[in-house]
């Protein structure tokens, strides 16, 4: 960008594991020497709820529904504004996967503990015992 533009991110996802009933999309777009981005909406094919805070430099689209291989499209409209002659940018984007219904729970002791999904088995381990 040599001129403030619009840029317009689109965010296709594909879910693999059944146990993902929807995801967050947290695009950051913080102010530098560089350049002075700031996110103008969210849109998504599932829907879910937009946040956007601090004038549009932290946001997101939370709790999209998914569908177990079923794509999902999220697009962010963002306003680049160039503070130097010319600038290539890139918004930092997190993706965080959210479980309404985990298919196991209860109480765990140990030192360690797995669960197992459709792409293998998790194992978390700490020193000591916990509960």
């Amino acid at each position: 960008f040599s001129t403030p533009s619009i840029q317009t991110l689109t965010i296709t996802l594909t879910p693999r594991e059944e146990s993902i009933d929807a995801v967050t999309i947290y695009v950051h777009t913080d102010k530098d020497e560089f350049v002075d981005p700031v996110v103008l909406s969210y849109s998504s094919n599932s829907g879910g709820d937009v946040k956007i805070e601090q004038g549009g430099h932290r946001s997101g689209i939370r709790f999209v529904p998914v569908e177990l291989n079923t794509p999902m499209t999220v697009t962010v409209t963002i306003q680049v504004t160039p503070r130097v002659p010319l600038v290539y940018y890139k918004p930092h984007i997190g993706i965080s996967t959210d479980r309404v219904s985990v298919p196991e729970e209860g109480i765990t002791t140990g030192s360690s503990v797995s669960y197992t999904t459709e792409v293998g088995t998790w194992t978390w381990s700490a020193e000591g015992d916990y509960v």
